[in-house]
């Protein structure tokens, strides 16, 4: 079976962005696996189930990756000796035809052998996810390869702007299976019967629902029964968390009163204890009020959220 290929070279941004609500792409295949620390699996739903109108995520980060995807590439030749081949094509799986594959490049290794070629722009604050050969879990690789039916794939990443690696990844075919079961899962039954996943745990999903529920209504909603459950799971953890915050005090306490007025203590395995005097200027807004109201107006701003809160 042929993989199912369409071409991108002349399509405009949002065309592409509408493609790509035809399935599961790379990106896309890391939030399905919850391996993605930046995106909900609730904001991939409501995407692909076009609840939200098409827009372009462009900032600054996005827009120096594009421009620094043909100097990578190019790097990448330099150092290998491998010819990268853009494939302005987007690549359909044909037994899956949900997952699909919009990668930057096709190498031909020594061995005429064909693999996917990715680059990536990375912030210094990352590179101890490179370290080692280790890729961020947000690169969903296998995907690709599954897609294209390929044994490896290269990817080269600029860390900091003055730092250039790359790594070779092999094909693993358990991981792929675990792939293809839950994207098959999510795009059969949650996307194709139109059924929101589960509100999960990830962060992602916590600024993901702060961002989309930002304004609020001032009125009062009936809640499900179902949800009392969850209710008394939330108030047995809180109890929990005040239980161990105040056992943390008395913690803290003990080993504040061992160091005194010493900033740090060690013990004769090697651990180290500091409790170090910490100085910063901080500004009295009250009393800057009180005496230049002006200037605090001119320099103020409202910062709204939203907080949750129990009532019996």
């Amino acid at each position: 079976m042929k993989n199912i290929m369409i071409p991108t070279k002349d399509l405009t941004r949002e065309e592409w962005l509408e493609l790509r609500r035809n399935g599961i792409g790379g990106s896309d295949a890391s939030v399905v696996m919850g391996k993605n620390p930046w995106r909900s699996i609730q904001q991939l739903w409501e995407d692909k189930t076009g609840k939200t109108p098409v827009l372009e995520n462009s900032n600054e980060y996005t827009y120096w990756g594009n421009v620094m995807e043909g100097i990578i590439r190019k790097e990448f030749m330099n150092r290998t000796g491998l010819k990268v081949r853009q494939k302005h094509f987007m690549m359909f799986h044909p037994r899956f035809p949900f997952m699909f594959a919009d990668v930057d490049g096709i190498v031909t290794d020594e061995r005429g052998e064909k693999c996917i070629f990715e680059a990536k722009t990375v912030s210094q604050y990352r590179e101890d996810e490179w370290k080692d050969g280790k890729i961020p879990t947000e690169y969903m690789m296998q995907h690709y390869l599954a897609v294209c039916n390929m044994q490896k794939a290269y990817i080269a990443a600029l860390i900091g702007g003055n730092h250039f690696i790359y790594y070779t990844i092999l094909r693993d075919e358990e991981m792929i299976a675990d792939l293809v079961y839950a994207e098959k899962k999510f795009w059969e039954y949650n996307v194709k019967c139109d059924i929101r996943p589960e509100i999960d745990d990830s962060e992602a999903t916590k600024e993901f629902l702060d961002r989309k529920y930002k304004e609020s209504v001032k009125d009062s909603v009936p809640l499900d029964r179902s949800l009392v459950k969850v209710l008394e799971e939330y108030q047995d953890v809180s109890g929990q968390l005040k239980v161990m915050e105040k056992r943390k005090t008395g913690l803290s306490n003990q080993l504040k009163a061992a160091l005194g007025e010493h900033e740090e203590g060690k013990f004769d395995n090697g651990q180290i204890v500091r409790w170090k005097r910490i100085e910063k200027n901080l500004l009295d807004s009250k009393r800057l009020k009180a005496e230049k109201p002006e200037i605090y107006n001119q320099y103020t701003s409202v910062n709204a959220y939203r907080t949750l809160s129990i009532a019996s």
